[in-house]
């Protein structure tokens, strides 16, 4: 679907062009090198996901379960990633990890790619080992995915969310999906396109790995900037139902499958 989420005044949401991504540098260019597109061939839907770290065998990454909803969809899945001289990859997934669905509180699944000639490329790449969110309410954010993306992996048609309204509005509230409680909720103002589903939320300031992106409200608008500065860092409903949603990356136990 073509759903966007618009945080503050304006959707900025922008896709990155070749030059953009081979310019880019620090934070997002680790981003862009770490995201893998997905194009489900089972559900023709396109989402988002992304590289942690290796283990011994194989490299292990994280996107939410309605990307990939079973072993099935994930082993015929068509993923794409640029290596270091952003030179496309296609690859495959070979295992899937864990699935956490909302029955149990969550939206996510880990898979794996064998080592091999194919992903050896991924070695260069920085690994995340440490998860722990240490975002605070106003810090900035930084969203890269495949909203609006093609349902082909022949473009790498990856997009950023980083405004001065990607923030983070407030933490830890429950929400109800599909009628089942979702704990662990991070509310953000970031702008949020279909396809985005599986970003890594990364706080600008630390640089750190915080959130799982999974779904935005129903409103096609957020809150305003000016909804913003009067109510950030106090109780306020409407960041709680206008807002893009991510899973706090704590409560999904990602250290288990490293050794």
């Amino acid at each position: 679907s073509s759903h966007k989420y618009k945080g503050g005044d304006e959707y900025t949401r922008r896709r990155l062009d070749s030059d953009e991504i081979e310019m880019s540098s620090g934070l997002l260019r680790s981003s862009i090198l770490r995201t893998v597109k997905i194009v489900n061939t089972v559900t023709r839907s396109v989402g988002t996901g992304f590289y942690l770290y290796e283990t011994p065998d194989s490299y292990v990454f994280l996107t939410n379960y309605h990307v990939l909803g079973s072993s099935d969809e994930c082993r015929r899945a068509n993923l794409l990633m640029l290596d270091s001289n952003f030179d496309k990859k296609r690859l495959r997934c070979d295992k899937v990890l864990e699935i956490g669905d909302y029955s149990t509180g969550s939206d996510h699944m880990i898979f794996s790619m064998s080592k091999g000639k194919r992903t050896e490329f991924l070695a260069e790449l920085d690994q995340i080992t440490h998860f722990e969110n240490d975002a605070q309410i106003g810090d900035e954010l930084s969203i890269v995915g495949f909203g609006g993306a093609k349902i082909n992996n022949r473009r790498f048609d990856i997009g950023v969310s980083e405004d001065q309204d990607c923030i983070l509005l407030d933490v830890g509230k429950d929400v109800s999906f599909n009628n089942l409680l979702m704990p662990s909720i991070l509310f953000t103002a970031c702008d949020i396109r279909s396809g985005d589903s599986g970003s890594a939320v990364f706080n600008k300031r630390t640089g750190s790995l915080v959130g799982l992106l999974f779904a935005t409200s129903k409103h096609k608008d957020g809150v305003t900037r000016a909804e913003i500065k009067d109510n950030l860092g106090r109780y306020y409903e409407r960041f709680h139902t206008h807002s893009s949603y991510a899973i706090d990356i704590e409560s999904i136990n990602l250290e288990k499958y490293r050794y």
